[in-house]
């Protein structure tokens, strides 16, 4: 067995790996002279017109203030005005999180100003601004009421195919529609702006109460990740992955709901599968996600990361919550990525629970395939902590010691090499018959859909194959599980169906009774996930219920007392 790479090795070649991305997503010398060129023209022209209409100020942000030591900054000169429907405004930085040094300074596209009217909506104020535009409340003239409005900036316009997919995957989210999710209301293109109109949430983020606090408690922070869990568990069954979890994402409104936001911007799990895969991070510069909740492979390729890469942003979200600050830092996005992907992950100390320890540690584990693989099961991992029957982690297998080539012992080689040379004629007829009659037999239970007794040779099979038989069975249990997901699912769309018509119906018993219909045979992963994922649903819905029958009758008590009060009174 090959002895496992030090840390040092491991840690120098992602280095290597993040530098030349670096080098690769680096502007031309042609394009940075190009925009300079654009800069001294700007500069020129706006010297002999008036400066433009200062936008007016977000509300809760501070003016930027030079720290302390830092030399004076010149005074800017004004503006260029900007043309049709777009009002001057000035431009704002963007609030990044921590210190990353790669984005200081950097300014984003113009903000809209107040009365602008853009695609059918009219802007009423400047909520926060981002990497990837400006968020406002603006008002839909068509419905006559308030949303949030986010404008991406005018960069991303410029890219064909990233436009025809953002709208495509918008309108997706769009069909979203669950009590956890802020729901996506529009989608469009005006004056070379993409936008998208949203659910206004009337309440705080995730973030502001850490900076408020510096932590919030752990029973807080679990409430927090049991509903964006509720969620994501919606939205990854519908195929739809955010890909950008993080605490400015997480907003609790007024009845403490959680309500994740920026669902427009997903992506999802099917894109570039026909073909039309493209990393858009190299023509805008933009990287998809934060860096201080990404994944290890959401920084070596995002485009490949799946549903489980939201699992460990909620991880490293619940992380900054519970400890106040993110579990990995750097000086720059790559130095970051690098200390995600080569460093262990450590608790402060004193520091949480041994559940939250835990659940961080599951949900944040470096490979995809060692946390929880799905939202649903990591929402039942949570509770099962929370009431402390989650059954005891496996311990990884242990890595054996390789074996010294330096021992005396090449006589026996020699025999065993002469042995081996002998039998492997005798070994390849015994295989090979084997290996037919397994491919017979698996192809009749597979054309019967009898799929978990085919899995089951086949799982028989691997623990007995080599080389490439072993490839073949891995590839052969692949398609086996595929063809079981798409029979099994068609069979039971129509108990789905009915269970979704019934949870929002609010009718728990018949939920139950939808799901029942649903028979053994036809329970492959893809529908075990959506029972997973409905049962937490119709435990919500009851739950609910229970509470408002409390109520109803803590009324009724409250009338029958007053009643008896008045009659002794009249008596």
């Amino acid at each position: 067995m090959a002895e496992p790479q030090p840390d040092s090795v491991k840690r120098s070649r992602a280095v290597e790996f993040l530098e030349e991305r670096a080098r690769l997503l680096a502007p031309s010398e042609e394009v940075v002279n190009r925009g300079l060129r654009r800069c001294v023209r700007h500069d020129l022209r706006s010297r002999r017109v008036p400066g433009p209409v200062p936008a007016a100020p977000v509300e809760g942000k501070a003016s930027p203030v030079a720290a302390a030591g830092d030399p004076p900054v010149a005074p800017r000169p004004p503006a260029e005005p900007i043309t049709s429907a777009v009002a001057s405004a000035k431009t704002l930085q963007e609030d990044e999180p921590g210190r990353v040094a790669s984005t200081a300074g950097k300014l984003r596209s113009a903000a809209l100003a107040v009365g602008t009217v853009l695609g059918g909506y009219r802007i009423v104020g400047l909520l926060g601004t981002g990497g990837m535009g400006q968020v406002y409340r603006a008002s839909q003239l068509s419905m006559n009421r308030e949303v949030a409005f986010k404008v991406l900036s005018p960069r991303f316009s410029k890219n064909a195919r990233f436009r025809e997919r953002f709208l495509r995957e918008a309108r997706a989210a769009g069909r979203l529609h669950h009590h956890n999710l802020i729901s996506v209301h529009d989608v469009g293109e005006a004056e070379g702006l993409m936008y998208f109109s949203m659910e206004l949430v009337e309440g705080r983020s995730v973030k502001d109460l850490i900076n408020e606090s510096g932590a919030i408690t752990e029973q807080q922070a679990f409430e927090v990740a049991e509903q964006t869990l509720a969620a994501l568990a919606y939205a990854h069954e519908r195929g739809v992955v955010h890909r950008d979890i993080k605490p400015d994402n997480l907003m609790i409104n007024a009845a403490g709901v959680v309500k994740v936001a920026d669902l427009g911007l997903a992506r999802s799990r099917n894109a570039g599968e026909d073909g039309e895969e493209e990393d858009f991070t190299t023509k805008t510069g933009t990287m998809m996600g934060t860096p201080y909740y990404m994944p290890p492979e959401q920084g070596r390729d995002a485009h490949r990361a799946d549903h489980r890469a939201d699992l460990y942003a909620l991880g490293a979200s619940l992380y900054h919550m519970i400890c106040g600050k993110v579990p990995f830092d750097g000086e720059t996005a790559v130095a970051i990525l690098i200390n995600a992907t080569t460093q262990p992950l450590v608790f402060p100390e004193p520091g949480p629970s041994a559940v939250a320890r835990r659940f961080i540690g599951e949900l944040m584990a470096k490979k995809a395939a060692q946390r929880p693989q799905s939202a649903a099961a990591a929402l039942i991992l949570l509770r099962q902590l929370v009431a402390g029957t989650a059954p005891q982690p496996v311990p990884p297998p242990a890595v054996e010691a390789p074996v010294s080539r330096l021992r005396p012992l090449w006589p026996w080689v020699l025999i065993a090499t002469v042995v081996l040379v002998a039998a492997m004629a005798w070994l390849w007829l015994q295989r090979v018959r084997p290996r037919w009659q397994a491919r017979r037999d698996i192809a009749e239970l597979v054309s019967g859909h009898r799929y978990v007794g085919a899995l089951d040779r086949l799982e028989l099979e691997r623990g007995r194959a080599e080389g490439g038989w072993a490839t073949h069975i891995d590839r052969l249990t692949e398609q086996t599980r595929e063809d079981w997901d798409r029979w099994a699912g068609g069979l039971a769309e129509p108990a789905f169906a009915a269970c979704d018509a019934a949870i929002l119906a609010r009718k728990p018993a018949e939920a139950d009774a939808a799901l029942a219909l649903i028979e053994e045979a036809w329970r492959s992963p893809r529908v075990v996930a959506g029972l997973k994922s409905r049962e937490v649903q119709i435990e919500d819905a009851r739950s609910r219920g229970e509470t408002a029958e409390a109520g109803r009758e803590r009324l009724r008590r409250m009338v029958r007392e007053a009643f008896a009060k008045a009659a002794v009174a009249g008596g």
